[in-house]
């Protein structure tokens, strides 16, 4: 992964030669300081001390491998991944972990290569058997990956045993290049988010808040990775943000690919929430009942805002100047998408334990 040259305004930038295993992390390395040190999606942990430690945080000590009480005000990269067939185990502060699925290894090696000692991985730093610290963890899911320097992605596989590719396996690159007369050149074969957005982590609702919440984030695809952050992103076969020459024109490489997945802002206007239940209602749960819970972060992050949103049984809440009635609702006037309609609602799969009124009800997407 390494960098283009962004002096001279029309200047082509050369497509870069994907290794099939990651030679260094020098450049991620250097990306999470520059966010570090002059981005806005790190003004909460501006300076060079660590964010306010959450209460009851628990860490993976990458050099130890052990699970332990997070030190107070401690850097710390988070992974977001797919559980697949895993079954949560119960883990205990000080235990060693041994015999861990591929890409939690993958990610431990990550975060000692990219210079941290602690990770937060749910399924060991959640205690499984402990409905108490469950319950606490999963509503302050926002700040767990809003306050880590960085969060892993994996966005490769649909179990935990597929690993990072580049780490410890090859990756499945579709890149072909030559040298011609001593120079090399390589060709650019289609958007590099597209693993990304046909991947199963961008399928599952628990991942939703995790990758809305992290600031800086670095996906691991089938092909490559992505480094991006509110400033922009950067991955190892191309700049986006310098032109490129596609058939005799130059053509900025941002018209031509889709853009990165949103993240949380402070200043999204509240009635965004809407938006962001409709995107939610699309992802998979394995288990349906878990679908408030799965969104709680976010819920959490808006009933902390200047002016709170609150929520009924998932329905928003929204502070105006008219009555708290009124603005509930207008949070009733959510509707199913796609192809349902009022005639054939009965046959839709219900959440029963959850309120018809409400979105968390059913088992299909809303608008």
């Amino acid at each position: 992964m390494s960098d283009c040259d962004h002096s001279g305004v029309g200047r082509s930038c050369p497509i870069r030669l994907i290794p099939r295993l990651i030679e260094s992390f020098d450049v991620l390395r250097k990306r999470i300081e520059t966010c570090q040190e002059s981005h806005s999606c790190m003004q909460h942990t501006k300076g060079q001390e660590p964010p306010i430690s959450i209460p009851n945080l628990l860490l993976i000590d990458c050099i130890t491998c052990q699970v332990v009480a997070a030190p107070h005000r401690c850097w710390y990269l988070a992974l977001s991944y797919v559980w697949g067939s895993q079954k949560a185990r119960a883990v205990h502060t000080g235990e060693k972990l041994s015999s861990l699925p591929q890409t939690i290894e993958d990610a431990i090696t990550v975060t000692l290569k990219l210079g941290f000692q602690y990770l937060w991985v749910d399924m060991y730093c959640i205690k499984q058997d402990n409905q108490n610290h469950v319950g606490d963890q999963i509503r302050h899911m926002d700040l767990v990956y809003r306050r880590a320097r960085a969060t892993i992605i994996a966005a490769a596989g649909e179990e935990p045993d597929f690993g990072l590719p580049g780490v410890s396996s090859v990756r499945q690159t579709r890149q072909a290049y030559a040298t011609v007369n001593g120079v090399s050149v390589a060709n650019f074969t289609h958007d590099p988010w597209e693993h990304v957005y046909s991947s199963a982590w961008n399928s599952r609702a628990w991942t939703f808040q995790e990758s809305l919440f992290s600031p800086c984030r670095i996906f691991f695809t089938k092909e490559q990775t992505i480094y991006n952050c509110a400033s922009g992103w950067n991955c190892e076969g191309i700049e986006p943000t310098q032109p490129l020459i596609l058939q005799g024109a130059n053509r900025n490489l941002n018209s031509m690919v889709r853009h990165a997945p949103p993240t949380f802002s402070d200043h999204y206007s509240k009635s965004m929430i809407y938006i962001l239940i409709g995107q939610y209602s699309r992802r998979q749960l394995t288990f349906s009942m878990d679908i408030l819970k799965a969104f709680s972060g976010v819920l959490h992050a808006y009933e902390n805002l200047t002016s709170p949103v609150r929520h009924f049984w998932g329905i928003p809440i929204i502070p105006h100047e008219s009555s708290v009635l009124e603005s509930f609702s207008m949070g009733l006037s959510w509707e199913f998408s796609d192809t349902a309609t009022f005639s054939h609602q009965a046959s839709l799969p219900r959440r029963e334990i959850f309120p018809s009124w409400s979105w968390t009800g059913w088992e299909h997407p809303v608008s």
